[in-house]
């Protein structure tokens, strides 16, 4: 579900006019531009030495060598060269500044640097001069999402598909903020319409799965999970948040299985970590879980279900101290952890 860049729009029509005008043109011009329009799927740097080419030729001025800017930063992007890519749209927006699909690019640029604050300034001007471009609308809900400003968020998400109810990922986008907020069942819905439109998504039935877990309805989130686990068998985050899910519901050897396999992916990953820790509470291997809990807490030293999980474990091993200081910990965090954590088969005997 990552962020998607667009071809200049006028890319294409503006190289066929000029390949068709019936101007003579040097075999060694026709052939830079070919290769700056991408003819054939041409590799990023092809199309990148044809469009320098283009721009060092001082033949081209105005909208024209603003498009070759726009083609040639789309494949500095797709290169993951996000900055020379954000230099060129700069250049391009200061020769055409109408050019939607050089806000938009450079907005997506801004995004995948994590500059969500300069993405929602390009997504404005996207929208501005394109108002009925959906992609924009569902870009800048992420960004306003990753920015914690959630009812602009939600507005966003809403008028993109609006504009475009076939859009899977603005669907997925929206559940993730419904997901965050703990708003179960409009995540369940949202993922369930962008399943809809594209079943293959293994992270939308990863992200359901967490909705279905957050419900505390651990078979169907492990249902998605298998899911998930079909179409994208390497995924560590599937593999994690189906062991805890199976660790809820007490199918231990095969949640440690999961947990640890998810290790084998992604190394001291914090939520397998807690995971794990979990599954060996249950398991009556209080001091594999103290070991995983201790080093998932020096990443999330205020996760109230490893502090918790933690106390349970030390007080299994006779610590009593650390079992109150945990415990305590925990419940200053979330006053109803013990009864949460009872409700997943974990409880402080005293005794």
């Amino acid at each position: 579900m990552g962020l998607t860049i667009r071809a200049a729009a006028a890319g294409a029509a503006m190289m066929a006019a000029i390949l068709c005008s019936g101007a003579p043109l040097h075999a060694q011009t026709k052939q830079q531009l070919e290769a700056c329009q991408g003819q054939g799927n041409l590799p990023p740097d092809t199309v990148i030495g044809g469009c320098t080419a283009l721009v060092q030729s001082g033949k081209y001025s105005g909208r024209d060598l603003a498009t070759i800017l726009v083609i040639r930063a789309t494949a500095y992007q797709n290169k993951g060269e996000l900055d020379r890519a954000i230099q060129d749209y700069d250049r391009a927006i200061g020769l055409d500044p109408g050019n939607a699909t050089a806000y938009y690019n450079r907005g997506v640029a801004h995004g995948s640097k994590g500059d969500w604050n300069h993405a929602i300034q390009d997504y404005d001007q996207a929208i501005e001069h394109n108002p009925k471009d959906a992609a924009s609308f569902r870009n800048r809900g992420l960004a306003y999402r990753e920015t914690k400003q959630s009812d602009h968020a939600l507005q966003d998400f809403d008028q993109a598909i609006k504009l475009d109810p076939k859009d899977a990922t603005a669907f997925s986008y929206r559940a993730g903020l419904y997901l965050r907020k703990g708003a179960f069942d409009k995540a369940i819905d949202d993922y369930g319409h962008a399943i809809a439109i594209n079943p293959d998504d293994a992270d939308v039935f990863n992200e359901r799965g967490a909705s279905y877990g957050g419900k505390g309805q651990y078979a169907r989130s492990i249902s998605d999970y298998d899911r998930a686990l079909v179409l994208k068998p390497e995924s560590a985050m599937a593999l994690s948040n189906r062991c805890f899910a199976k660790a809820a519901v007490d199918q231990l050897e095969e949640a440690l299985a999961d947990c640890n396999e998810s290790f084998r992916l992604r190394p001291g990953n914090s939520n397998t970590l807690a995971a794990r820790g979990f599954a060996y509470l249950k398991l009556g291997r209080p001091k594999e879980a103290i070991g995983d809990y201790d080093a998932e807490i020096k990443i999330n030293p205020g996760n109230p279900y490893s502090l918790f999980g933690r106390g349970i474990a030390k007080h299994l091993t006779g610590d009593s101290a650390g079992a109150n200081a945990d415990m305590a910990a925990a419940t200053k965090i979330n006053s109803s952890i013990a009864e949460t954590m009872a409700k997943l088969g974990i409880r402080f005997d005293s005794r």
